[in-house]
């Protein structure tokens, strides 16, 4: 898993325990409050933060929503809060066998969501798809447990959902475009499709490509590297020889064979000589079980 792969695993996952934590909260103030109607500010810290002396430095500010500063690390941890009998009132009211599931899945999430809290991208912080998943899951069956009670958790619930149906999915590539000048226009790979082309055709490697007219020419000054420009200055057919490659590999890369086929078919029109095109198209012409036509072009 890239880092990139990782920070984009957090940033799913902190987002899921954000849509549960606009979900759970009023079910937490609303069952906390029936189960402590005297709880202050301060009180509600010391549940958060058991064994931790309060101050005047940590305690909650007061405020007219009493739970409106948790974060879900103090949502959790207030729901598996046993010295103070709040596991109980959560698993009565969620009731039964789903209590008893949820509960148990707290350790699971404070742990991913302790690894999701920095999005810095290093090895104690990464999540794994199969986590976001879970975490996703699990969040998910939260909040169905009280999307009927609670219109917070409903909403939640559905923009959790569209994420569970998306997530490792990559993103839909855009439309090819059907003629090759718009290609030409719109294709951000063409210079490297050039200058890969012109290796093939050339030989160039990484060496400088020498102009035509100095070519053999050892008397003449010594030639300086061309720019993909200048190339196709002197090449002109090469621009589409190396759309039309390009793009043959984009529908070869998106299962569109035929396509890739005509594509590939009109390379080999242009430079008859060059054998990338054939390989290509024989390996398009044998992902459609059409095993001769890719035998005579291998």
């Amino acid at each position: 898993m890239t880092v990139d792969e990782s920070v984009e695993n957090l940033k799913i996952t902190v987002e899921a325990f954000e849509r549960l934590r606009v979900g759970l909260r009023p079910f937490v103030e609303e069952t906390i409050t029936r189960q402590f109607p005297d709880l202050t500010p301060a009180d509600l810290w010391r549940q958060c933060n058991p064994g931790r002396p309060t101050d005047s430095n940590n305690s909650l500010p007061e405020s007219p929503d009493t739970f409106v500063g948790m974060d879900i690390a103090d949502i959790l941890t207030l729901m598996g809060n046993q010295e103070s009998g709040n596991l109980l009132a959560f698993k009565r009211a969620f009731g039964g066998r789903v209590g008893d599931k949820l509960i148990w899945s707290q350790k699971v999430l404070k742990d991913y969501r302790n690894q999701a809290a920095h999005h810095n991208g290093l090895p104690a912080q990464q999540l794994t798809l199969n986590q976001v998943r879970e975490v996703l899951a699990t969040a998910a069956t939260w909040l169905e447990a009280i999307a009927d009670r609670y219109p917070a958790a409903k909403e939640q619930l559905a923009k959790l959902e569209g994420v569970q149906t998306n997530i490792g999915r990559p993103a839909a590539p855009p439309p090819i475009p059907e003629t090759i000048a718009d290609y030409s226009a719109h294709n951000p790979d063409f210079q490297a499709a050039v200058r890969e082309t012109i290796r093939h055709r050339f030989g160039a490697g990484n060496a400088p490509v020498t102009p035509t007219s100095q070519q053999g020419d050892p008397d003449g000054e010594v030639a300086q590297p061309l720019t993909v420009q200048e190339v196709l200055g002197e090449n002109p057919m090469l621009a589409d020889i190396c759309n039309y490659f390009d793009r043959g590999n984009k529908y070869f890369s998106l299962g569109q064979y035929e396509q890739a086929i005509a594509d590939f078919t009109q390379v080999i029109a242009l430079a008859p000589d060059g054998d990338g095109a054939y390989i290509n198209r024989g390996n398009s012409y044998a992902e459609l079980g059409q095993h001769e036509q890719a035998i005579a072009d291998f």
